[in-house]
């Protein structure tokens, strides 16, 4: 990683959003330190930078893009789309990687291809597929390259197995509940997906536990406001949740209604890459089998628990470490002693960035993982609207989101609903789009707020701003 580039980004977006050197003294970063590490004197701890991400309003993995080489992205999609000749030249690339600045998911990338290239080809791959399962089956916890791999052999595997690592992947999506990355979207909806045609639709006999956990783990999934898909999901489920407990004639018309608006709109059979399901499917074969259920299911309701895994970053390392195999003894070389990485499971605050960086890469976390982690780190009450979907008026009042400018987009996004009730919509929504005007470069919070500015879009012009 480059320090000098990653201070040179960080400076252009403190100089784009009028932050200034004051903001960072009161967000607990001393104007010395601040200095130090602009000038590369210094390294800064991951606890400070999440402290200018928060003032920045941008995401790590926002914040490092194009700044450090992220060898640890997996994507199903993107892979899906290329030619033999071009999977064969990724297999040749990462084993380069591998060669030379360590890659631990390597192996498992090259067998995706593999299955990518067997699939088209109609050529048994259960060994491969066989092969990923086991791997994916000893490790306690899953990063998002785990849950992409998991995604892609989902269908191939068989109930029992695939449940076994369903319900690691509901523990463990869990830990994004703050912070839900953009690229598992698609990786969550195909398992879950997966997860209703392995549960509901495919089997002859329904396993009241496998019903159960798909429910709750779909429930459980968290999701941005522009997942529709998984947003339908949820609600689909919950009323299917509360007519497997109550048998209500009620329910069972609420289903009928949301199917029928499902169907207006398109989605009754849904379609994520390479996996399909139907809602209705679901709903028909759940109507025939809910007497049944309703047997065994207060026992599977009352045993069924989906807590995260892991609730500090300490935690979470130490179980990524355990699971990858990885010794204290061969971090020595990158500068971690013994005494150094146990004092870092219980005091994050010792943590430098670039220490932070050959963490990902041994461990093979993306910069997703780390968005999601740095939301537990221990920041002053400053920080206390950490996440970055925003919050109600309920949850944060909008007073307190206006005190720090680093949170003026968590401000409009929730002073508009406001300013809609009091017939003063039009007002926020044109100071919007100034401010959207007045940014070179955009980022999540702005998306976000794109749709408070449409309000007053009155041109071609303007209307080519907002869609950028």
């Amino acid at each position: 990683m480059s320090q000098v580039l990653l201070a040179e980004r960080i400076n252009a977006l403190r100089d784009e959003k009028n932050i200034t050197v004051e903001d960072i003294e009161r967000a607990g970063i001393s104007r010395s330190r601040y200095y130090r590490f602009v000038r590369g004197e210094t390294q800064i701890s991951v606890v400070d930078l999440s402290r200018l991400l928060k003032l920045l309003a941008v995401s790590f993995s926002e914040l490092f893009a194009g700044v450090v080489d992220d060898p640890y992205h997996l994507s199903i999609g993107d892979l899906a789309k290329c030619t033999e000749t071009e999977l064969r030249q990724k297999q040749a690339e990462i084993e380069q990687t591998a060669a030379s600045v360590g890659y631990p998911t390597a192996e498992m990338v090259a067998i995706v291809i593999d299955i990518i290239i067997d699939r088209r080809s109609g050529v048994d791959y259960r060994d491969k597929t066989q092969c990923l399962y086991e791997r994916l089956n000893s490790i306690q916890a899953f990063t998002i390259f785990e849950m992409r791999v998991f995604s892609l052999i989902a269908t191939d595997l068989t109930p029992k197995r695939f449940f076994k690592l369903y319900r690691k992947f509901a523990h463990d999506v869990q830990v994004f509940r703050d912070y839900m990355p953009g690229n598992l979207f698609e990786t969550s909806l195909m398992i879950h997906m997966t997860a209703l045609n392995q549960a509901v639709v495919w089997p002859k006999k329904l396993n009241v536990t496998d019903v159960w956990l798909t429910l709750e783990g779909i429930m459980r999934q968290p999701a941005r406001r522009s997942n529709v898909e998984i947003l339908l999901l949820q609600r689909f489920t919950g009323l299917l949740r509360t007519y497997l407990t109550m048998d209500s004639e009620v329910v069972a018309a609420e289903i009928g209604v949301f199917l029928m608006a499902a169907q207006q709109i398109g989605v009754r059979e849904m379609t994520m890459n390479t996996v399909q399901t139907s809602l209705v499917a679901v709903w028909k074969r759940l109507q025939l089998h809910a007497q049944k259920m309703a047997e065994t299911l207060l026992a599977v309701i009352t045993d069924l628990t989906l807590q995260p895994r892991s609730q500090s970053f300490g935690e979470a390392l130490r179980r990524h470490l355990k699971d990858k195999h990885i010794r204290v003894r061969s971090l020595e070389a990158l500068g971690f002693s013994k005494s150094n990485l146990y004092r870092l499971f219980d005091d994050v605050g010792t943590l430098m960035i670039d220490k932070m960086l050959d963490l990902m890469r041994i461990i093979g976390f993306e910069t997703g993982d780390i968005d999601a982690v740095l939301m537990w780190f221990p920041l002053d009450e400053q920080n206390e609207c950490a996440n970055l979907y925003g919050a109600s008026h309920s949850v944060i009042s909008p007073a307190v989101l206006r005190q720090s400018a680093t949170d003026i987009e968590d401000y409009y996004e929730n002073e508009v609903y406001a300013a809609v009730r009091a017939g003063r919509a039009n007002q926020v929504a044109t100071v919007v789009a100034k401010l959207l005007r007045e940014l070179g470069e955009w980022h999540e919070k702005e998306y976000r707020i794109v749709k408070v500015g449409l309000m007053v879009v009155t041109n071609d012009d303007e209307l080519a701003m907002c869609f950028r």
